[in-house]
């Protein structure tokens, strides 16, 4: 969830509860910049919301431990290791969580490529044809 909806760890949703919050942009919605509570019975935005529910919320949501780990975990991988000291490279421990956070990243990124490629592929299906249907190659005539 952190990796696809990173706008989502700003807030809880308890402060959704409480605040009128952009679930865009995951900052509280401000009328002449004073943040705006959410009136008392007012429906939160949980049917829009990627979290779901405050139950799904909960269980989804990322200690400071995990997001401390993410942190290191992008330091590493920015600077290809160099960051890590002589000792961090000679801890089993902690090569085995950097793998296992780097295999949940590499896995998000591929659903990521999926998904961008269908969207190309769809772009494409899109693309005027010529008569008969079939759309005609470029480059050939």
């Amino acid at each position: 969830m952190a990796l696809a909806h990173p706008q989502l760890t700003g807030f809880t949703c308890e402060d959704c509860r409480a605040w009128l919050i952009d679930l865009k942009t995951g900052k509280r919605i401000e009328r002449g910049g004073e943040p705006q509570r959410r009136r008392p019975g007012a429906p939160t935005p949980c049917r829009t919301c990627p979290r779901e529910s405050p139950e799904r919320g909960k269980a989804l949501a990322l200690g400071r431990r995990e997001m401390a780990t993410i942190h290191f975990y992008l330091q590493v991988r920015a600077t290809a290791g160099v960051c890590l000291t002589e000792r961090e490279r000679a801890d089993p421990l902690l090569l085995r969580n950097l793998a296992i956070v780097d295999g949940v990243f590499r896995q998000y990124e591929r659903g990521q490529s999926a998904v961008e490629f269908a969207n190309v592929l769809a772009h494409f299906r899109q693309a005027p044809t010529v008569a008969g249907g079939r759309a005609r190659p470029r480059g050939r005539r």
